[in-house]
């Protein structure tokens, strides 16, 4: 049976070369090694998980827009360190994020290092059909905000798309007032609502989120 070191040499010596290729840098040392892709502000993003029992877990495909974010960045999450996210390397906070994966790329035991490259080429394959076309759908906000609005005209929740805990619902509300929402205010007092329901420490950042989102001007227009 192959050891983790031979597990993760062997996929991603499938990995590395095809998303070098496409950009992509890497942070493959210590827990959750990571892919990242930063594209004029949006950054794809995506890392695994190795495990004692040599399964190989994949993450969540994940998008942040900075456009949306650095307001984030800048008001802050409670209880969360941000310092690591500002630098803009390894670390992205997501903005949305395609969970459900194929079946063929669940995290699952590999034993073999036939098993571990041909589990790569299928995350390759996922990336190349399913993944660029999540991408290249939800790099355009005035689509997030689409999903947005269908999710709750179906009595869903943002968070099944958006990312983040409760940092999703600021994330949303900012996109809203970007794409300059018809429905803006109601989304507003809709959120006002939610977070006094919220955790406590929530308020005071909500309040500056308040005065943020009074500044914001529009960027697209969907009207």
């Amino acid at each position: 049976m192959i050891t983790k070191t031979e597990q993760k040499k062997a996929f991603f010596n499938v990995l590395t070369p095809y998303f070098t290729k496409l950009g992509f840098k890497k942070h493959l040392s210590g827990g959750a090694p990571t892919y990242y892709l930063n594209n004029n502000g949006i950054v794809t993003h995506f890392f695994f998980n190795f495990f004692s029992n040599k399964e190989i877990g994949s993450g969540s495909l994940n998008l942040t827009n900075y456009e949306v974010e650095d307001y984030i960045l800048n008001i802050g999450i409670p209880t969360m360190i941000l310092d690591k996210y500002r630098e803009k390397g390894r670390l992205h906070l997501p903005t949305v994020s395609l969970r459900k994966l194929p079946d063929n790329i669940q995290g699952r035991p590999l034993k073999t290092i036939s098993e571990v490259e041909d589990f790569a080429k299928a995350y390759i394959q996922f990336y190349e059909n399913q993944g660029t076309k999540f991408i290249e759908k939800y790099s355009y906000l005035p689509n997030i905000l689409a999903e947005m609005d269908r999710l709750r005209a179906n009595g869903q929740y943002w968070r099944e798309f958006l990312a983040g805990g409760p940092k999703h619902l600021m994330s949303g509300i900012i996109i809203s007032k970007l794409c300059n929402d018809l429905n803006y205010e109601e989304k507003f007092m809709w959120l006002d609502e939610i977070v006094k329901t919220m955790s406590p420490e929530w308020l005071p950042y909500w309040e500056k989120y308040k005065k943020v989102l009074e500044t914001i001007e529009p960027k697209y227009n969907i009207v």
